[in-house]
């Protein structure tokens, strides 16, 4: 039998990813119920992948933990490489072990400032992708710190925000998680009155991606980071999926967003970012970022 505080990861043959829609809906729900917590053991011993948002959600349970967790690794051990490759937690494995190429961006917590990690995204898209013109790669590098600011500066999120991302070379995408468990982007457009009329948390989400919304006062055009990153996905680029409160929206090249419901209230905002470097994303069957 499980311990009331260990939470075991499940197994599923796409486990963590988004094909076919199969969110890891278990590490989201643990997570969008962090404040009520009383997590002692994470359990990953039948997981074989995991992606950036899924490991964001994890690690923000651990910094949330009122006191260390223990971390069971996987049996699997490219999973297990990848983990500690990724700055995991405590996972440990001897480093001369590990293969020479490195596709992750260590997951991290920001408390106070972007730092480096967009510098960090786009050095990794350069060597493990083949780039992108310098001029859009800084222009998107600004967008994406940001996001991370605000969320650090105006989710009143305990945590700040945790970030981390990987390459994946063999379909040329670079995936970024970026998560804050603060009160939700429906939650920050409500504190200013012309926001109020806003019906559902996924209008509010939609609302946050327009140029120049704001929910922050005094501040002019807080919303430019989101609004376009939003136009480099609507271009053929990517995919942008946020998760807040009871709705994910997801932007991609279609005039119109996918909105779905997410069963529950997630306590928090999590942007998860997928660019690539075609022109237009190619996807394989069941490859969306939720595809039902």
């Amino acid at each position: 039998m499980t311990d009331a505080g260990t939470f075991k990861v499940s197994y599923m043959p796409d486990a963590g990813d988004f094909a076919e829609g199969r969110l890891a809906w278990d590490v989201l729900h643990k997570t969008s119920n962090h404040s009520n917590s009383t997590l002692t053991c994470i359990d990953l011993f039948d997981v074989v992948h995991l992606k950036p948002y899924a490991l964001a959600s994890l690690y923000s349970l651990g910094l949330c933990a009122k006191q260390p967790i223990n971390l069971i690794p996987p049996r699997d051990k490219d999973c297990h490489e990848h983990l500690v490759r990724i700055g995991f937690c405590n996972l440990e494995m001897d480093q001369n072990e590990l293969p020479v190429r490195d596709t992750n961006i260590r997951i991290r917590q920001l408390e106070t400032e972007p730092g480096a990690f967009s510098a960090d995204v786009f050095e990794l898209w350069s060597r493990e992708l083949g780039g992108m013109p310098p001029g859009i790669a800084s222009s998107l590098a600004d967008h994406l710190d940001e996001v991370i600011l605000n969320a650090i500066q105006h989710a009143d999120s305990t945590i700040g925000c945790v970030v981390v991302g990987q390459a994946f070379p063999t379909t040329g995408k670079v995936e970024i998680a970026v998560l804050d468990l603060g009160i939700t982007i429906p939650g920050h457009l409500r504190q200013r009155p012309e926001y109020n009329h806003l019906c559902s948390d996924a209008d509010a989400i939609i609302k946050a991606t327009e140029e120049g919304v704001t929910g922050a006062s005094g501040i002019t055009n807080s919303g430019v980071g989101l609004y376009e990153l939003k136009s480099y996905c609507r271009q053929g680029h990517g995919e942008m999926a946020i998760l807040s409160g009871s709705s994910i929206v997801v932007f991609g090249q279609a005039e119109h967003p996918i909105i779905h419901a997410f069963r529950g209230n997630f306590q928090g905002t999590l942007v998860n970012l997928r660019f690539s470097t075609r022109p237009t994303l190619t996807r394989r069957p069941g490859d969306a970022i939720v595809s039902w």
